[in-house]
């Protein structure tokens, strides 16, 4: 089952504040697999709830244009030229680098992926230099229909995850989830 011009097979992602827990470099690689005849470009959606707009990078592409930003409810998008096309079946590795700003505390804790289709693994990989050794709260992995997107449905929990006191680390690895939910490594801020 493919929907659009490609389909995700594996996604991970590394989210990592700096000792004063507001500068925050955030960073996913994908590894994608075209289901169009030539593929030169990929627009990667996300939602940075901070109110300081993110700067953006990639090791393996190119970005261009600006951040165009979705509607209410819906992910802002970001356009990555490819070094060079890939062809139909052809596997690649996406990079996106966000460096985020949270100075004024506005952003929310949590990572979330949407799995609108067949994927092998997400992996949350959360880093947060700024807590103390004393911190140990898990983290919660939760989920939601995907059609509930605005209002009316909330996320159940599936997992606590347990946060790694000498790594300062929230890591978990969910084996092909479930079509049709968005998935939420969520924290204590």
């Amino acid at each position: 089952m493919t929907k659009g011009p490609y389909v995700i097979n594996s996604n991970f992602v590394k989210y990592e504040t700096e000792e004063d827990g507001t500068h925050i470099n955030f960073e996913t690689y994908r590894h994608i697999q075209n289901k169009q005849f030539v593929m030169t470009g990929y627009d990667h959606k996300f939602k940075w709830t901070g109110s300081i707009p993110p700067v953006i990078s990639s090791k393996l592409q190119s970005v261009k244009d600006h951040i165009i930003k979705g509607e209410e409810g819906q992910y802002d998008a970001i356009r990555l030229e490819l070094k060079k096309p890939i062809f139909y079946n052809e596997f690649a590795m996406i990079h996106i680098q966000a460096l985020l700003d949270d100075t004024n505390k506005q952003s929310q804790p949590y990572v979330e992926f949407r799995v609108d289709y067949p994927i092998q693994m997400l992996h949350f990989r959360v880093i947060l230099k700024h807590k103390t050794s004393e911190f140990k709260t898990p983290a919660i992995l939760k989920r939601k229909k995907i059609n509930h997107q605005i209002g009316g449905q909330a996320y159940a929990e599936i997992k606590s995850v347990s946060f790694n006191r000498d790594c300062k680390t929230y890591e978990y690895h969910l084996i092909e989830p479930e079509i049709g939910y968005f998935y939420r490594l969520e924290w204590e801020k």
